[in-house]
């Protein structure tokens, strides 16, 4: 069908239309705790992207990714309704822009008179999720919440459509690279589609205002430099994408061995000037202290849609009557930086794929997590369109049934909700594991024999 023709144009305009329908309804017309309606139409909006997948070849690439510009420009003038975690992006940010550390003190802090500060009261912090925690965004995010308090004041509308600019322009940067970086792996560029129309991506970056997107698009960055020989961008690139989110750290391991020992030098020598540069503005004590008491609360207090961790916090409740989430989260830590090392330096004497290695250490990361929330998996959908596996793109799909978890009376996961979750999911894995080794090809011969 040619770009120009009326029937291209007809179709590009009411897909248009039906995904910013879906996604305006979601975000305006849908609490979070009205799972049926919620899981409804999320369907509804991914069996239409599964239909674009099955139909890209009825309109070109460049249309497809006007698309996705267009259900993106959707979310403009509508405030999220799926997420509260941009009340704690407008308080960080007044911090900031009042020349306060965010990191100093807990929000409860500055509720006392001799400690207040313009802008962030008891109304605003009633709307936080984590009053009574340290922050836990890095140096990356918190200039964009200091631009969009310095920018908005105490105009909350006008701070979170900064925000929300901030992540749509790095959305606009994956809609630009992603194709690129397809052509440079020797892989069809409308693989795109798949992260760019993804309905958990859009909905929960421009639509949530979470900052996966961000990420993503600077650690493809960082791929993007190491396809064309430039380290030193790519290892800038990387630092930036740990700016945004701590989790790029455990692609350092992988780093190495596509370059020689001189290169490798240079290339973590770079990434660690970076981050100290991007650290700095913020660097204090009470950054050292208040992110590791934020990391020590996320290992070993939070849970939240964790798949091992659930089967050992069952196994705790029966062996020793309470949850042992301290204990747990602290072993989860270490079998996964022992996973991740084995992963990286396992297969010897071969330039490796490295979106697949990233994927594979992502993944074992978020399996031995306590909390894994639906937005963090939006990496995993990035990654593995640069390779063989598509359980990533089931996953985004089936993480959206976390949120039968919500009611009107706060959050309790039912335990089935995990079960049909991980269990298509991981089925699903094993059998593009098992195909990737080979054993399909030989069972295949095996009954054909």
């Amino acid at each position: 069908m040619a770009e120009d023709s009326p029937g291209s144009k007809f179709k590009l305009f009411a897909l248009g239309l039906l995904f910013a329908a879906g996604y305006v309804y979601i975000t305006a017309g849908i609490e979070r705790y009205e799972s049926v309606q919620l899981i409804s139409i999320y369907s509804i909006l991914f069996g239409l992207f599964g239909w674009c997948w099955l139909a890209r070849d009825d309109l070109s690439l460049k249309q497809w990714c006007q698309l996705a510009v267009f259900v993106r420009l959707s979310f403009l003038l509508v405030a999220p309704n799926l997420s509260d975690d941009f009340y704690r992006f407008i308080w960080d940010g007044r911090l900031l822009a009042a020349g306060l550390d965010p990191f100093a003190e807990i929000p409860s802090f500055y509720l006392q008179a001799e400690n207040a500060v313009a802008g962030m009261d008891q109304s605003l912090f009633n709307l936080l999720n984590s009053p009574e925690y340290f922050t836990v965004y890095p140096p990356v995010n918190q200039f964009v919440f200091w631009i969009a308090a310095l920018v908005g004041g105490e105009s909350m509308v006008v701070s979170l459509f900064v925000i929300r600019l901030f992540i749509l322009i790095a959305a606009l940067g994956n809609i630009w690279l992603i194709p690129k970086l397809l052509i440079r792996y020797d892989l069809n560029p409308k693989l795109a589609l798949l992260y760019l129309l993804n309905p958990l991506v859009v909905l929960e970056t421009v639509g949530n205002l979470h900052f996966e997107g961000m990420m993503v698009f600077f650690i493809l960055l960082t791929l993007w430099f190491l396809e064309r020989n430039k380290q030193v961008l790519s290892s800038f690139a990387l630092a930036l994408a740990i700016g945004v989110k701590l989790i790029p750290l455990i692609f350092l391991p992988f780093l190495p061995r596509p370059l020689n020992l001189k290169k490798m030098v240079i290339y973590y020598g770079v990434c660690a000037f970076a981050l100290a540069l991007i650290f700095f503005p913020l660097v204090s004590p009470e950054l050292i202290s208040g992110m590791q008491n934020s990391l020590g609360l996320y290992f070993q207090k939070f849970e939240f849609n964790g798949s091992v961790y659930l089967i050992l916090r069952e196994q705790g409740f029966q062996e020793y009557g309470y949850n042992r989430i301290a204990h747990i989260g602290k072993d989860l830590m270490e079998w996964t930086f022992w996973a991740i090392m084995i992963l990286a330096f396992w297969p010897l004497g071969k330039k490796p794929n490295l979106p697949t290695q990233f994927l594979f250490a992502l993944g074992v990361y978020f399996l031995l997590s306590t909390t894994v929330h639906p937005w963090y998996i939006i990496t995993l959908v990035g990654l593995s369109i640069f390779t063989n596996y598509r359980s990533p793109i089931l996953w985004s799909f089936m993480i959206f049934l976390t949120y039968i978890g919500y009611s009107e009376d706060g959050f309790d996961m039912p335990t089935w909700v995990l079960f049909i979750e991980y269990g298509f999911v991981l089925v699903f894995f094993i059998y593009e594991l098992l195909r990737e080794l080979g054993f399909m090809r030989l069972i295949k011969s095996k009954l054909n024999a």
